[in-house]
């Protein structure tokens, strides 16, 4: 698969993750073996890659089944959660990241992720198709959010 992905042929390295996957998967033996993680991590990529959220989400919760510990895994799990249409998983994905390197990250996509969830899951209009102009417009929906939070807090504490 890695030859493939270097070649960049996206589709057969794809295929032979999850052939790798299937592999490892008949095997107990071969469960923290660090290359059936990679596969895994790899194979969630191309699914994130063909926009396959589920399939993506897969691969991710089987990867943090063997390695519980790693929180950047768990926070891409809910990312792929949440763009798979399970809010609520991502939420309570999100809510379990213990790493205080994420801790901004977990509470505010958990609240999102609950919001959404509330409001019966909204279709969203003119999303972004690069990653990065999404990365921008989540950028500027937080900034915003923060700015009000912060005039709700001044509202509040010259109240008192």
């Amino acid at each position: 698969g890695r030859l493939y992905t270097l070649a960049g042929e996206k589709a057969k390295a794809a295929a032979q993750y999850e052939k790798a996957i299937d592999f490892f998967a008949k095997d107990p033996k071969t469960a923290g073996r660090p290359d059936y993680l990679f596969a895994l991590s790899s194979a969630a990529d191309a699914a994130e890659g063909r926009k396959d959220w589920a399939k993506a989400a897969d691969y991710l919760g089987r990867a943090l089944k063997m390695t519980p510990d790693r929180d950047d895994i768990r926070m891409a799990l809910g990312l792929d959660q949440f763009r798979a249409d399970h809010p609520e998983e991502a939420a309570a994905t999100w809510g379990q990241v213990s790493d205080l390197r994420f801790s901004e990250e977990r509470t505010y996509l958990a609240r999102i992720g609950r919001r959404y969830a509330e409001l019966g899951r909204p279709v969203a209009k003119d999303v972004p198709e690069k990653d990065e102009d999404l990365v921008k417009a989540i950028v500027d929906a937080a900034k915003a959010y923060a700015t009000e939070q912060e005039i709700c807090e001044t509202c509040a504490s010259s109240r008192s």
